[in-house]
């Protein structure tokens, strides 16, 4: 373990929420040993009430990566409770595929609207294909393509024009010379 490293850990023994913090960054970058990784987790879960909402997503993630999905799924309702946008998109997405609880489209629905809400773009892309999971295939297809073509229409009409009033102000300066 490097010296900042350490410095860091010690803090974080304290209860320091910064370099909490920084402990939780440093174990979900894999910076740690196997030894060092379970005593950081033992630390991160005795001060839980401390850790800040990203700090807890880390955490979370360190317990996906042993294989502990239900506290995932736990952290993350809790996490959503405290209005976290990015903690109810990973709930929706657990919902969606049935990752540490029962695979429910409804709450999927639910929680990839509460986010979508809020501004999250994944959300709103995830809610669109939960939506068209119901409908039959050509409607799906052709839903898709409209939702392409109203989100791109704007814009490339936008690109043409300003290519064309470019290309004009070019003819125009090149009669006058």
């Amino acid at each position: 373990m490097s010296i900042q490293n350490h410095v860091v850990w010690e803090r974080a023994a304290t209860g320091d929420s910064g370099s909490l913090e920084s402990l939780s960054i440093m174990c979900a970058r894999k910076s740690l040993g196997e030894e060092d990784l379970a005593a950081c987790m033992e630390i991160l879960e005795s001060s839980f009430p401390k850790l800040s909402k990203n700090a807890r997503l880390n955490l979370g993630l360190l317990h996906v990566k042993s294989d502990n999905i239900d506290r995932y799924v736990q952290i993350l309702k809790i996490n959503m409770n405290n209005n976290h946008i990015l903690s109810c998109h990973k709930l929706g997405k657990c919902y969606e595929y049935g990752t540490g609880c029962e695979k429910n489209l409804i709450l999927a629905r639910a929680y990839y609207t509460d986010a979508a809400q809020e501004g999250h773009v994944v959300a709103k892309v995830r809610l669109l294909k939960v939506n068209l999971r119901e409908w039959w295939l050509p409607v799906r297809i052709f839903i898709l393509i409209s939702y392409i073509l109203l989100n791109t229409m704007p814009v490339a009409i936008y690109i043409i024009i300003r290519d064309l009033l470019k290309f004009r102000r070019t003819i125009n300066w090149r009669i006058k010379d």
